[in-house]
Parts: C-alpha cells; sequence; structure tokens
C-alpha cells in the first residue's frame, strides 16, 4: 500500500492487486525492456541482477507482493490479491471473485446467462504482451 497516494486508506478504497510468479515476471520485464528501448540490448544476467537488487518500476518485486499479501489478510474486505496464473487458468472464477469483492456479485440470472464467460470471451488481450508506447508498462530505472 506504500505505493498508493496516502489517503487511499481514510478513503476507504478497494484495491485489487496483480501479483505475478516473479520468475515470469522477470523475463516479460526482459523482453519489454528490449522492445522498448532498442539497442539497449538488456541481457538476462543484467535484468536479473537489477531484478534482485529492487531495480524495478514499483521497487523490490518481494518487499511490495508481501506487503499487499499481508493487507489482504488482514483486510479482506478491502485488498484482494489476485495471481497472474489464477486469471489464466481460471478467468471464470476470477470474474466471480472479483464481483463479489467489488460489492456486485453476480446474479443467478447473470451466473445462467454466462456473464462471467463473457467477460473472459471479451478479454481476448489476456496474455497478449505490451507494446511499447501502448501504456501498458514502466521502464526500469537504468
Amino acid at each position: 500500500m506504500s505505493l498508493l497516494p496516502p489517503g487511499m486508506r481514510s478513503l476507504g478504497c478497494r484495491v485489487v492487486y496483480l501479483c505475478r510468479d516473479p520468475k515470469d515476471a522477470l523475463v516479460s520485464r526482459l523482453h519489454f525492456e528490449n522492445k522498448a528501448f532498442p539497442g539497449t540490448d538488456l541481457s538476462m544476467d543484467r535484468c536479473f541482477s537489477m531484478f534482485c537488487k529492487g531495480f524495478s518500476p514499483y521497487g523490490p518485486f518481494w518487499d511490495h507482493c508481501l506487503e499487499y499479501w499481508r493487507e489482504s489478510m488482514a483486510r479482506p474486505d478491502s485488498v484482494l490479491f489476485l495471481k497472474y496464473e489464477e486469471i489464466k487458468s481460471d478467468p471464470t472464477q476470477v470474474v466471480r471473485k472479483l464481483a463479489k469483492f467489488l460489492g456486485v456479485p453476480l446474479t443467478e440470472e447473470e451466473e445462467r446467462s454466462g456473464v462471467a464467460q463473457e467477460v473472459k470471451r471479451r478479454s481476448r488481450g489476456l496474455g497478449k504482451p505490451h507494446e511499447p508506447g501502448d501504456g501498458g508498462g514502466v521502464g526500469l530505472h537504468r
């Protein structure tokens, strides 16, 4: 929560935190950096070293990941901790979980009519890599 504006807690906002397997996050970051900054040729060794030292747009991976997980345990009505891998493996269940967390659980009619499956179908970009400049990421600090 330390990455959010100070007033977030007092406003009663709900927070959804999305965590990704660190290995996959590292590889994704490496590919993004090399595509976003052509000619820099960031190596896996250098990227790994930077990752381990906490050089990332959001600080050390484990610090913020653990911080949000702890917050989700302490305040489950305010912080939802999701894993990217869960979204990929069972997006329909995650839609249900997210709707409930946001205070708008799917009705029986919505369940029967396949609303969760429709959200999954319309989320075609799920797993699509970000293109540099599309607003989908922030570069490593070099």
